[in-house]
């Protein structure tokens, strides 16, 4: 089972992100009823689903007995909310049978050394979801407008909460087992992994001119028209411009040199599933 727990300044609803035929525990799937009945405990429930050929998930008020039959998946509509007293169960759902992609920590440019371990934002959320790993919380808030940091609350909780502010509401705190990133510390990784160190890109020149720093030869490419990539020679500063990706005569070793094409930048688009393998019960 998995459990779901809000920290302080942690709410909302939770977006679709559980496995099939796992039970999650404190959400509830609102609407797109069957009927309810009553019976003696979730996995009687969950039975009762599997023999209804319309019953695609169930929704179970545990203090109450009630068994909510569902004719669609969790990911129809609102999808899920947080709710305590609920346990939820998607049945035989169709992306069981996708592949996914393994994404790793080490795949996200600079994330190892931008997370906050044992630290939570509180407040200032856009939304949460279920997410089976920090990674699949950092890609999300990669691909969400105006998200500009991310709390994970760990295995435990595998809820994921999206921020509209750096540090959320207030500044980082200490909570054991959750993990926070602000969003602008990876694009100082990014950029470094996208930078070739002493390499060079001959030709296609659109001009060179002089620069203090790497950084500084990059902003000039990026403030030029046509200006798709750029070498930068750290001995006499001399930023060389260019009008194609990897010049005329394609990537080369120079020592003292460092070369990047601007796009490398817009193709770090991730994909946003993250598969992590967690301990489950589950029901025949």
């Amino acid at each position: 089972l998995l459990l779901l727990l809000l920290a302080p300044g942690q709410e909302g609803r939770v977006m679709h992100d559980v496995k099939c035929d796992e039970a999650v525990i404190g959400v509830v799937m609102w609407g797109s009823d069957l009927y309810m009945v009553n019976t003696d405990d979730f996995e009687s429930c969950v039975d009762m689903c599997r023999d209804i050929d319309d019953c695609k998930s169930v929704s179970y008020l545990t203090t109450e007995y009630e068994c909510y039959l569902k004719d669609q998946f969790s990911d129809y509509g609102e999808g899920l909310s947080l709710w305590g007293g609920y346990e939820h169960m998607d049945l035989d759902c169709p992306w069981s049978l996708k592949d996914k992609h393994e994404l790793l920590e080490s795949d996200i440019p600079g994330l190892i050394d931008c997370r906050m371990n044992n630290k939570n934002f509180d407040g200032a959320n856009i939304r949460s979801f279920v997410g089976n790993s920090f990674e699949k919380c950092v890609t999300t808030c990669q691909k969400t407008e105006g998200c500009i940091a991310m709390t994970w609350g760990g295995e435990l909780s595998k809820i994921c909460w999206l921020k509209n502010r750096k540090d959320g509401a207030d500044k980082a705190t200490q909570m054991m087992g959750f993990t926070s990133l602000n969003m602008d510390c990876l694009d100082v990784g990014l950029k470094e992994s996208c930078r070739l160190q002493d390499v060079a890109m001959p030709g296609a020149d659109l001009i060179a001119q002089h620069a203090d720093s790497v950084d500084a030869c990059q902003t000039l490419c990026e403030e030029r028209d046509r200006c798709r990539a750029f070498t930068y020679e750290e001995l006499d500063s001399n930023c060389w411009m260019k009008g194609k990706n990897d010049g005329d005569e394609g990537q080369v070793d120079q020592v003292g040199s460092v070369s990047m094409n601007l796009d490398c930048l817009e193709q770090s688009d991730l994909e946003p599933y993250v598969e992590r393998e967690v301990i489950v019960v589950q029901l025949e």
